[in-house]
């Protein structure tokens, strides 16, 4: 029979080795802040309010909003997917200025030199419905009017405003141009254009502004602007193409 001391001893060896735990790694971590702002040709758009000029006549606008997903910094997914409707924060200058703004607290430090983003929702996710999530879920029922049943898909950018195409004021006469635009082909993937140099450091907020011009996103190749006045709601591939398309250049980054 083996020695009750040596039994003992042995015991207490394995014990205190269940007990022992890897010291833990801290990894630092920094806060990122990323605005979301929309102007025309570099000027804030207050929505229905402020006017800018459209070849020549006056142009406002009432609605912008779009789905952003798979945001990866450095190449590591910070969000899936959210909701963006830059209608409810372009109200006055001020609000403008600001934009739509999402916050990031818990980003490890370091260096980070690439930012990539898609605008619209990826095919796997726009083969869902609104009734398979909760009801605040950017995909839910709360966002319902972004699903269209007709396309089975969710709308990924609404553009919505008035043109004033015999500069007479704006009233009843005038040209309501909505761009609704869904459907797996419309989706961007916006991949190496935001070749950042950002350096994320413990204790100090970082702030990151995607700036998105319109009249970038309604500009063809021959840099004229689309025709507002032979804006046709049932007819609008062409124009749905060219905008999403052109995010690639009307979508910029500043620090």
């Amino acid at each position: 029979m083996r020695n009750p001391r040596t039994i003992i001893t042995l015991l207490c060896f394995f014990i205190l080795g269940a007990c022992t735990e890897e010291p833990s790694i801290t990894v630092e971590t920094s806060s990122l802040k990323l605005s979301f702002t929309t102007n025309f040709d570099g000027e804030p758009i207050v929505m229905n309010e402020k006017e800018y000029m459209y070849n020549g006549n006056p142009i406002r606008f009432s609605k912008v909003n779009f789905y952003l997903s798979d945001l990866t910094l450095g190449g590591k997914e910070i969000i899936d997917i959210t909701f963006l409707d830059l209608t409810e924060t372009h109200t006055s200058e001020q609000a403008a200025e600001e934009g739509t703004v999402l916050n990031f607290s818990k980003i490890p430090v370091g260096a980070y030199n690439s930012l990539e983003l898609g605008i619209g929702v990826p095919a796997d996710l726009n083969r869902t419905k609104p009734n398979e999530y909760s009801t605040s879920h950017p995909l839910g029922s709360d966002n319902s009017g972004q699903y269209w049943e007709a396309w089975n898909s969710y709308i990924f950018v609404k553009i919505e405003g008035q043109y004033d195409s015999n500069n007479d004021g704006f009233d009843a006469d005038d040209v309501a141009f909505a761009y609704h635009i869904g459907q797996d082909e419309f989706y961007q993937k916006l991949s190496n254009k935001f070749n950042l140099d950002l350096n994320l450091i413990a204790g100090e907020p970082t702030e990151v502004e995607l700036r998105l011009d319109i009249k970038g996103l309604f500009t063809n190749n021959n840099g004229d602007l689309l025709e507002l006045e032979a804006h046709d709601p049932s007819n609008q591939m062409d124009a749905m193409r060219l905008i999403m398309d052109n995010f690639k250049t009307a979508l910029i980054y500043r620090f």
